[in-house]
């Protein structure tokens, strides 16, 4: 946002606390009155073209206003959805859509949706909101590091468009609206034991009064029911903060937007703009250890290789994997499909391939991991046991001669994790080919993370993502002169 924009609150983003690699904010909120409900203008990742059009369509003034309007022909660098979406948010501070904490803050989440539910869309609240599908994090502002430095590490590659984006829209708007998922590893997390989840916006559980408010309680789209709570309380902060900022952080997913996000704070300092907020993005830390934490798979879908290529496959596959038939043309029913992956659970490289083309629905096992070895020499053993590196390594390359770069970009690949929408594309002839691969484990992205390697892009999916629109970081304006000289207070 701009400075008339910004100064709709009359106040800074000043923050407190000294600087730190973990810190609250002041967040912009939406109203919930005048919105009628968080449930209509939040988004959850991944957005496909419909759900932009059902987000759009929900409210008018549903987050994909500002970061995913439409494009027009006539767009040019003065009038385009980032401009829009600068010019959005001014109309909604003007109009107390959005509303600014009156000091920084940090934000708890609960996520929950009963494990057997039989109707993701249904929206009645789960009857235990503990149950086991229960995900806390939270969100607060994480210092912006380049990764060689260690405090925050990536674990996939990122496509330089969508980067380009999300820079755009930074730099149009000067605000951070879409946060990342980060992870630490605290066993115990008495980081999360210390917040007053239980009757927050009463009293604490001892009785005392309490250090958070319940801000919002609402079931979206998917759902998900998700509590908000809300704390400016220093002790509980000051706490949170000095058990965060010594923790090593691991991208989960919005490795696109923590880029973006570095690249413009670079800018601005070599603006010569001081300390402020540009040099921290908003972001939800998850433990690991978190039972709601979870992960699904990413399937491929390959389209434009070469039709003799994709004839002889059945038979080339047959050099380094056992192939099994697992349904007769058709997609399986999902249970083919998981029958096949309880028995290669702890296999290496079990893949599943649907190609109406070629008679149906296969099951591949890797007869040898000795091969992807030769083919990924001086990666270590986890990245080549990933069924990703096997897949791209063993069939996507020397089998459909599709380029490594290739894999990354839309000519011949692209990714769902709807086994249903896979099927559907290549039913319709929109994909020759689908392969499904089973999700990564937490184990898996970590190590890769820490000792610095990287997996393809479209390699992970945590699920569900986080929701954006909970709270907005304002980079307009600096910190206040003074923020090093108050500390938080203990408990």
């Amino acid at each position: 946002m701009n400075d008339s924009q910004s100064s709709a609150t009359g106040d800074t983003c000043a923050s407190p606390y000294e600087p730190s690699p973990i810190l609250p904010f002041r967040a912009w909120r939406y109203d919930p009155a005048r919105v009628g409900g968080l449930e209509k203008v939040v988004l959850r990742d991944p957005i496909t073209p419909s759900v932009r059009e059902s987000a759009l369509a929900r409210s008018p003034y549903n987050l994909a206003h500002v970061a995913l309007g439409r494009t027009f022909s006539d767009d040019d660098e003065s009038n385009n959805r980032f401009t829009r979406g600068r010019e959005t948010l001014g109309e909604w501070i003007r109009d107390g859509v959005l509303v600014r904490d009156a000091t920084p803050t940090i934000t708890l989440i609960e996520e929950s949706r009963p494990a057997d539910d039989p109707d993701p869309d249904d929206s009645d609240p789960p009857d235990d909101p503990a149950g086991p599908w229960l995900r806390r994090a939270l969100l607060v502002a994480v210092e912006l590091v380049p990764y060689g430095e260690g405090r925050v590490s990536p674990h996939e590659a990122t496509f330089p468009q969508v980067k380009a984006d999300y820079r755009r829209l930074l730099t149009a708007t000067e605000v951070n609206v879409a946060p990342p998922l980060l992870l630490y590893s605290l066993p115990g997390d008495e980081i999360v034991r210390s917040w007053c989840v239980s009757g927050a916006s009463e009293e604490g559980r001892d009785g005392s009064p309490a250090r958070s408010r319940l801000a919002a309680d609402f079931v979206d789209a998917e759902g998900i029911r998700t509590k908000v709570f809300v704390s400016a309380a220093p002790g509980l902060l000051g706490e949170t903060i000095r058990l965060l900022s010594s923790l090593p952080l691991l991208i989960a997913d919005g490795h696109h937007r923590y880029e973006a996000s570095l690249e413009y704070a670079e800018w601005r300092s070599d603006r010569g703009d001081d300390d402020g907020p540009w040099n921290y993005i908003p972001a939800y830390l998850v433990n690991t250890a978190d039972e709601g934490l979870s992960l699904i798979g990413t399937h491929r879908l390959v389209r434009n290789a070469p039709p003799e290529l994709v004839s002889r496959l059945l038979s080339a596959l047959g050099t380094h994997f056992e192939v099994t038939r697992l349904a007769d043309r058709g997609a399986p029913a999902s249970s083919d499909l998981d029958c096949f992956m309880q028995e290669c659970r702890g296999d290496v490289g079990a893949l599943g391939l649907y190609a109406p083309a070629l008679g149906g629905a296969f099951g591949l096992r890797l007869r040898d991991k000795g091969v992807v070895e030769a083919a990924v020499p001086g990666r270590s053993s986890t990245y080549q046991e990933l069924d990703v590196t096997v897949l791209h390594k063993l069939v996507l390359e020397p089998l459909l001669a599709i380029e490594p770069g290739a894999t990354v970009g839309s000519a011949n690949v692209d990714f769902t994790n709807s086994v249903e929408e896979a099927f559907g594309r290549v039913d319709r002839g929109e994909c020759q080919l689908c392969f499904y691969l089973r999700p990564a484990r937490v184990s898996q992205v970590r190590s890769l993370a820490f000792a610095g390697e990287t997996m393809p892009p479209k390699s992970t999916c945590f699920s569900p993502k986080p929701p954006q629109g909970i709270a907005l970081l304002d980079l307009s304006d600096a910190w206040a002169g003074d923020q090093a000289e108050a500390t938080p207070e203990d408990v």
